[in-house]
C-alpha cells in the first residue's frame, strides 16, 4: 500500500500529525507514489483493479480515482507535469513499452508517440510542453523529446537515456556512453 509520514524535522513529532497515514488500501500491489507540484494530490500505480493502473487521490488519501483504464499489463510510474495538469507514465503493452499521458483531472489516456519502439526513462520540460524520453527508434538507444499534446518526436542526442532538463530549460543532462553524464 501507499502511505504518508511526516518528514524528519517536519515539525510533527507527536500526535495524529506524526502518525503514518494510509493513502491506499488495496489487497494488491500499490507503488510509485508521487505528489502533484502543489502537494494537494498524489498519483500512484495500483493493481487494485486487476492490472497496473494509475490512481489519483487527495494528499490525505480521500477520493481515490482510477485515472487510467488500460488493457493488462497496464500503466505504472506516474510523473506529474510541472504545471500539475498532466501525468506521464509507463504504458505497458504486449509489445514495446511506451510513454503515456493522461490529464490529471480525467479523460482518456493517450500514447505520447506512435510506432513500435521501446520508450522509457521519461521526464518533463519545465514549461510542461515537452516530454523527454529514451527510445530505440532509429539506430540504437537515443534521447528524444515529443510535444506533450502530441506530435512528431525530435531526436535530442544519440546514445542517451535518463534525461533531465536544466532549471533554466537551456540544456538537457542525460546518461550517455560508458556510464557517463552528458549535456546537450
Amino acid at each position: 500500500n501507499v502511505g504518508r509520514v511526516s518528514a524528519p524535522g517536519g515539525g510533527a513529532t507527536e500526535g495524529p500529525a506524526a502518525a503514518p497515514l494510509r493513502i491506499s488500501s488495496s489487497p494488491q500491489v500499490d507503488q510509485s507514489p508521487t505528489f502533484s507540484p502543489d502537494g494537494r494530490l498524489i498519483a500512484w500505480s495500483s493493481m487494485h483493479s486487476g492490472s497496473h493502473q494509475i490512481w489519483v487521490s487527495n494528499s490525505d488519501g480521500s477520493q481515490p480515482t482510477q485515472l487510467t483504464h488500460l488493457d493488462a499489463p497496464g500503466a505504472a510510474e506516474p510523473l506529474w507535469s510541472p504545471d500539475g495538469r498532466q501525468i506521464a507514465f509507463n504504458w505497458y503493452s504486449r509489445g514495446p513499452h511506451k510513454v503515456g499521458i493522461a490529464d490529471a483531472d480525467g479523460g482518456a489516456a493517450r500514447r505520447l508517440t506512435a510506432g513500435d519502439f521501446d520508450e522509457g526513462l521519461y521526464s518533463w520540460s519545465h514549461d510542461s510542453k515537452w516530454v523527454y524520453f529514451g527510445s530505440d527508434r532509429g539506430a540504437g538507444d537515443a534521447l528524444w523529446k515529443a510535444p506533450a499534446g502530441g506530435g512528431t518526436p525530435v531526436q535530442v542526442a544519440p546514445n542517451g537515456w535518463g534525461p533531465v532538463e536544466s532549471l533554466d530549460g537551456r540544456s538537457v543532462y542525460y546518461s550517455g556512453p560508458e556510464a557517463s553524464i552528458w549535456k546537450v
